[in-house]
């Protein structure tokens, strides 16, 4: 009978054992640990260093201000006139207007003095000087000058940092679209400078259904988004295309992959630009509050040829972090000059 409790007991404690045991998948399990991009989305809601990444991107608004002339046909205004300051005088109407553009800039170098910010060349570089010149009775150009609108001023902002100083362009590359920006910090600041911490990773790695991150402020709202890689084309070794949503404002924000699972995120690239499409339309030389459309009637009235700008949803490009590093290391003496540590730039 003793022999017979002892191996019930036995029994009931090997049962309560498995009953309370569980099973644990370790990340390895899953596969995960390859030393590659991830391909699938990771649970990263309760990640601090995301949080710290997002606190570094950053609203730019730049405003560019012109002094624009016109001219008559009759001035027979050239290029070459352009030189003697006189030219104004013969203008026969003088006006002032402002370009404005908005997009995204991250922080990648901060200390108790300067900062020095990444984004994209397009949102920051204004021409100089705008010309337009009359046309012949063929429509074709001639060398008389008809405007020209010069540049004299302009303002580049970060709402979010009152601190900064002027905030200036330290360096271009408009053949790229990277542009670096930079200011010096008021004294007595209190406000906190969240500089991007980041290892700067391989966008050659990067494979076909790689997931990716995409941080910045689509029309003025800060957000992150998520989509697909394709990577490079046989044609061109600059830039990746992601499926995300590209909305004005996205321009100059960053992509992040995942290496081997969270918090393993780097930075793999810089958002460009949204695939547009151009098109010229006529359109009645009327306001649009006296125009009725009438289907299928022969419109008599003068026309206009206006450009629409339409803007193919779920093809972005990424300019990848590899150009931005080669941006950035043919530069690196200017920074240095400027007072810009360089090899603490994504350090």
């Amino acid at each position: 009978m003793n022999k017979f409790l002892r191996r019930l007991l036995t029994l009931l404690i090997f049962v309560v054992f498995l009953s309370c045991s569980r099973s644990v998948t370790t990340v390895n399990d899953l596969g995960l640990i390859d030393g590659k991009y991830d391909s699938d989305f990771v649970q990263i809601s309760e990640n601090k260093k995301l949080d710290e990444l997002v606190n570094s991107v950053k609203m730019l608004n730049c405003i560019a201000y012109y002094e624009s002339y016109t001219f008559s046909f009759s001035s027979n205004l050239k290029k070459e006139n352009l030189s003697k300051p006189t030219f104004k005088k013969i203008a026969i109407s003088e006006s002032h207007s402002t370009e404005t553009a908005s997009g995204t800039a991250t922080i990648i170098y901060s200390d108790n003095e300067k900062a020095a910010l990444l984004t994209c060349a397009h949102i920051i570089d204004f021409p100089d000087t705008l010309i337009t010149f009359f046309k012949d009775n063929f429509g074709k150009s001639t060398d008389i000058i008809e405007s020209i609108s010069i540049k004299t001023k302009q303002t580049n902002l970060l709402p979010e940092y009152t601190f900064l100083n002027k905030v200036e362009i330290l360096a271009v590359d408009n053949s790229s679209d990277i542009a670096v920006i930079g200011s010096n910090i008021k004294k007595n600041n209190s406000q906190i400078f969240n500089t991007f911490k980041l290892k700067a990773g391989n966008a050659e790695e990067l494979t076909w259904g790689t997931k990716v991150y995409m941080l910045g402020f689509p029309l003025n709202y800060k957000m992150i988004t998520s989509g697909i890689v394709s990577p490079f084309q046989e044609f061109e070794h600059d830039y990746f295309l992601v499926d995300a949503v590209f909305n004005r404002g996205f321009s100059g924000g960053i992509v992040l992959a995942i290496r081997d699972g969270a918090p393993n995120f780097e930075i793999v690239g810089m958002i460009k630009s949204g695939t547009v499409h151009k098109d010229f339309k006529l359109k009645p030389k009327t306001d649009n509050s006296d125009f009725v459309f009438v289907p299928q009637a022969v419109y008599k009235g003068e026309v206009i040829v206006e450009q629409e700008t339409d803007i193919k949803y779920g093809i972005t490009k990424i300019l990848t972090i590899n150009k931005i590093l080669d941006v950035l290391n043919e530069n690196s003496d200017k920074f240095n000059d400027l007072g810009y540590r360089f090899d603490l730039f994504f350090n």
